[in-house]
C-alpha cells in the first residue's frame, strides 16, 4: 500500500491511494446430512483451493469553502478496484454413510492436487462527491452524497475458460442526512442511503441446479434516525433504523432473486471514561429481521436465519 497528499493551501488537499494484494488458501471439508432422526447420515467431501489477486486507486481532492452563511465540506473522489479470483471447489467421490453417535470421517482416496482455473474477474470504477454543509453556529449540518457506480463482473466456466455469465451496469447511488444540535452536548439526526451487495446475488448453495450463477449486485436502502447526547466525560446514543435488501429464493432447485429482506431495530450504545483511566463501551440492539418478499408469499413475515 501506498498513500500520499498535497496540500494545495490551507484548506485544499489532493490526495492518492494505492493499494495491491494476493492471497492464497486451500482447505479440505465435508457436508454432512442427517438422514433420519436415529442419527444416520451421509458425509461427502470437498476439496478447494484458490488464488486471490486484487489492486485497488483512488484519486481525489477536499477541501473547505463558503457560500454565504454555510460552510462546506468537499470531497470528490474517483477509484477503481479489481478483483481476479481462481478456484476449483469440486467434490471428492460420491456420498458415504456416516453416524451422527460415531462420526468416523475418512478422506477419500482421491489425489488433493492443485488446481486454480480462472473463477471470476470484478472491475468496479466509480466516482463521488460530498458535501457535509453546516451553519455558522454548527447547530444544523446537512450531508449530501452521491455516487456513481460502473460494475464488470464476468464468472468463467472452469473446464472451457469461456465466460458463462456477464454483468455491466452503471448505478447510481445517493445518500442524505441531516443533524440538528439544540445545545452543544445534544444531537438528533436522520439519514438516507443506497448501498450495493455483491456477495449476496451469487449462488453459494452447490446443490442448487444454477449453482454459482451470478445475478445483478443487489441495492440496498437504509433509513435511520437517532439521537445522540454528550454528558462530558461519557456519551450515548439511541437510534432505530430500517434496511431492505433482496435476497435469492429457490423454486425447483434454482434460485433467484426473488425475495426480499427487511432488518428493522433499535440500538442503543455508550461510551466513555466514567473514571480517569478507566474507558467503557457497550450496547443493546433490538433486531427484527423477518422476510417481506418471497416466492408465492411463501416465507412473508417468517424471521430471516442469522
Amino acid at each position: 500500500m501506498i498513500s500520499g497528499e498535497y496540500d494545495f493551501s490551507k484548506d485544499w488537499t489532493a490526495f492518492l491511494k494505492f493499494g495491491m494484494r494476493a492471497t492464497k488458501m486451500e482447505y479440505f471439508y465435508n457436508n454432512f446430512t442427517l438422514t433420519n432422526v436415529n442419527g444416520s447420515a451421509t458425509a461427502r467431501y470437498r476439496y478447494n483451493n484458490q488464488l486471490n489477486k486484487a489492486d485497488s486507486l483512488e484519486i481525489g481532492v477536499r477541501g473547505k469553502a463558503e457560500t454565504g452563511v454555510l460552510k462546506h465540506e468537499l470531497t470528490l473522489a474517483a477509484n477503481r478496484i479489481h478483483y481476479t479470483r481462481y478456484m476449483h471447489n469440486r467434490w471428492l467421490g460420491a456420498a458415504v454413510p456416516a453416524n451422527f453417535w460415531n462420526i468416523n470421517l475418512q478422506i477419500p482416496n482421491n489425489s488433493l492436487n492443485w488446481s486454480q482455473p480462472k473463477n471470476d474477474e470484478n472491475t468496479f470504477t466509480g466516482f463521488s462527491v460530498a458535501d457535509i454543509i453546516s451553519t455558522k453556529d454548527e447547530r444544523w449540518q446537512f450531508v449530501l452524497g452521491l455516487r456513481q457506480q460502473k460494475m464488470k463482473m464476468d464468472y468463467y466456466n472452469i473446464t472451457t475458460g469461456q465466460i458463462r455469465s456477464s454483468y455491466d451496469k452503471d448505478l447510481f447511488l445517493p445518500s442524505y442526512a441531516i443533524l440538528y444540535k439544540p445545545n452543544k452536548n445534544f444531537s438528533i439526526y436522520a439519514n438516507y442511503m443506497q448501498g450495493i451487495d455483491a456477495g449476496g446475488a451469487f449462488v453459494t448453495n452447490d446443490n442448487a441446479a444454477n449453482y454459482g450463477e451470478a445475478f445483478a449486485p443487489f441495492k440496498t436502502t437504509q433509513y435511520e434516525t437517532g439521537i445522540k447526547y454528550d454528558f462530558g466525560r461519557w456519551a450515548t446514543t439511541l437510534s432505530a433504523f430500517n434496511l431492505k435488501s433482496p435476497t435469492l429464493m429457490s423454486a425447483s432447485n434454482v434460485y433467484t432473486p426473488s425475495g426480499e429482506v427487511r432488518h428493522r431495530g433499535l440500538e442503543w450504545n455508550f461510551f466513555g471514561e466514567p473514571v480517569e483511566g478507566t474507558r467503557l463501551m457497550g450496547g443493546l440492539m433490538l433486531l427484527d429481521a423477518t422476510y417481506t418478499k418471497s416466492i408465492g408469499g411463501r416465507y412473508n413475515g417468517n424471521r430471516v436465519a442469522a
